[in-house]
């Protein structure tokens, strides 16, 4: 072996070293707030948005990535009255100009959604809204490694449920992350979706509010307050995950248009590098690749035959991710929740596109259904009887919950509507 061959047989062996010593190291958890949906951070919105189309089946999603006055208007976007905007950032900024827009989107009969801890003064002007921020939001979204999810630390927060025309389960956040409610909205024109607990605001006499529904025109703006709660860190959590279906199940089903442009962390990949060097895995290929286009320039100009490239097949990381959270829920055998979740999206169905909505000492028979639908009323009868069955029991089977969900399936094949 020559000395070339040695030296380089070195150079390699002491980079793997370095590779995979550097690799073996703990990474720290990152705790930036991004709430965009190509972040699998903790504050992320990677979950959430790749839930919406079970959220809203049938509607279809689109990711915007132009400033609001660019997209809004222009009017060959695509983006009508049948539409829906969703912001989720931490702090929602909109000047005089873009809030008009917004407004004039709604007024036409378009639909908003807004999730944010603040909101600029001409967006909270013009909606006739004020915001309190408690003393608990200068600890800062990461705080949460630190002080845990304790009760002792946590505030109850639930969302008024228009399907069963009651309150949902009260779930407990960690107290800094929903310190922001509204104090001030247009009685006339408002409806209040989702409250906190009294005390942990100050308040005794009136509720704290956190998301609220503005009429404006023909549309409908959606104000949210508590933006972390809906992040992938509480998605994966089995007590918290509800508040998510909770708070989106509120919004209609429409053309969805997700906002990737006011993003807290979009300023910080603005350049192809920056970007490259702020993923782990593509880091190391680029330092990888630049020492091994140094060896090649040191010890491989001689050659007269030029190298073959190999070109690896690339990993899909969206299946990982979707089977690694799939795995989460359906690992823990916890079939009865999943049914029970299968029926309630069935019934909003019934409710959004049959026009059967549940009074309280009232059901809904199969035979409206049938008639509704299009569909043999035997077959809705089979469905009611397998959902009755479901609910009956405390606990079923992996095969129970795969003939139920066959069963919900071929309804909405089948279905005329």
């Amino acid at each position: 072996m020559n000395k070339d061959r040695k030296l380089l047989l070195f150079v390699a062996l002491a980079l793997v070293v370095i590779l995979v010593a550097d690799w073996m190291q703990p990474r720290p958890v990152n705790w930036s707030q991004s709430y965009s949906s190509r972040d699998t951070i903790p504050y992320g919105a990677y979950g959430l948005f790749r839930v919406l189309p079970e959220l809203f089946p049938g509607s279809e999603i689109s990711t915007i990535g132009l400033p609001a006055y660019d997209w809004l208007s222009r009017r060959n976007t695509g983006l009508d009255e049948s539409s829906m905007l969703i912001y989720i950032n931490n702090n929602l900024v909109f000047d005089q100009f873009e809030t008009g827009l917004l407004l004039d989107f709604a007024d036409r009969g378009g639909t908003v959604f807004m999730s944010a801890e603040q909101f600029s003064d001409p967006l909270a002007d013009s909606l006739g809204i004020r915001l309190q921020e408690g003393m608990m939001s200068n600890l800062g979204l990461r705080g949460i490694d630190l002080l845990g999810d304790r009760d002792s630390d946590s505030t109850g927060i639930s969302v008024v449920r228009e399907i069963t025309g009651g309150e949902s389960p009260i779930y407990r956040f960690p107290s800094f992350l929903v310190t922001s409610i509204i104090t001030r909205y247009d009685t006339l024109n408002t409806k209040i979706l989702g409250v906190g607990e009294r005390e942990a605001y100050g308040f005794s006499d009136k509720d704290a509010v956190n998301y609220i529904a503005i009429k404006r025109g023909a549309g409908t703006i959606y104000v949210h307050t508590s933006p972390a709660t809906l992040t992938n860190y509480f998605l994966v959590d089995d007590g918290k995950n509800g508040y998510i279906w909770d708070v989106m199940t509120q919004l209609p089903d429409r053309h969805i248009y997700w906002d990737e442009y006011k993003k807290v962390m979009t300023a910080e990949a603005q350049t192809p590098l920056r970007f490259i060097l702020s993923i782990t895995t593509l880091r190391y290929a680029l330092y990888l690749g630049l020492a091994i286009l140094l060896l090649f320039i040191l010890f491989s100009a001689k050659r007269r035959q030029s190298v073959i490239p190999i070109h690896r097949r690339p990993v899909n990381a969206t299946v990982s991710f979707v089977k690694t959270v799939t795995n989460l829920f359906f690992g823990r055998a916890d079939h009865r929740d999943l049914a029970e979740r299968k029926i309630i999206y069935l019934f909003d169905y019934f409710r959004r596109e049959l026009g059967l909505e549940q009074v309280p000492g009232e059901t809904i028979t199969p035979k409206a259904v049938a008639a509704r639908s299009g569909i043999e009323e035997q077959m809705i009868e089979d469905l009611f009887s397998s959902i009755a069955a479901v609910r009956d029991k405390s606990f079923i089977g992996a095969n129970e919950l795969k003939s139920l969900n066959t069963q919900i399936e071929t309804f909405y094949k089948t279905t005329q509507r």
